[in-house]
């Protein structure tokens, strides 16, 4: 029996890395407090869907900057961010867009 508890304790503590909390490198609270962004309805070419994420454009002089968040255990985290010029936005997602 002594075994059986030394074997128990031995697999829990070798758990305990594993059981770790996980966290966004990038989350949408410390994004929306210190990057200039609009917030947009859909994002662009419709990927993720409003289920599984949203998206936030940064537009500084000709550029346009996409950024993906995608639901991470629970929480919004970046996933992507996508630098296009004004010209080369609008020519692949045009000027507008259906709100889901």
């Amino acid at each position: 029996m002594p075994r059986r508890l030394a074997l128990a304790a031995a697999l829990a503590l070798l758990a305990l890395p594993a059981a770790a909390e996980t966290a966004c490198w990038i989350d949408y609270a410390e994004f929306e407090n210190t990057v200039p962004h609009l917030d947009v309805g859909a994002c662009p070419g419709g990927a993720p869907t409003p289920e599984r994420g949203f998206c936030r454009l940064g537009i500084v002089g000709d550029a346009v900057t996409v950024y993906t968040f995608e639901f991470k255990e629970g929480s919004p985290c970046l996933t992507r961010a996508q630098r296009l010029s004004l010209p080369e936005f609008l020519d692949r997602f045009g000027a507008t867009y259906r709100k889901p």
